[in-house]
């Protein structure tokens, strides 16, 4: 996907380090799988299921950019799924 994303002259980011802080301290980093163009983020999970914690993965990463949208993508045989998740909206 980087590959692809990079021949269309997309700018892209892997494995993007996202720090959060509390009262100026830091409490975490955090890795996005993919910045694209400091836009979006696009996660990508190799599972047979997508459950409630991807998402709210996506949530927090949007929260801590102040991005808008995330695109997750979940990939296992037969195919393939893509969720977009919208900051501040809480649709899925």
């Amino acid at each position: 996907m980087n590959f692809e994303l990079g021949s269309k002259g997309f700018e892209i980011q892997q494995q993007t380090l996202l720090k959060v802080y509390h009262k100026g301290e830091l409490v975490r980093d955090y890795f996005a799988d993919i910045l694209v163009e400091n836009e979006f983020i696009i996660e990508v999970k190799a599972v047979k299921q997508l459950d409630d914690i991807p998402f709210a993965q996506c949530l927090n990463y949007l929260r801590i950019t102040c991005l808008k949208l995330c695109l997750l993508i979940k990939y296992n045989k037969p195919g393939v799924e893509i969720k977009r998740i919208v900051n501040g909206i809480g649709n899925y």
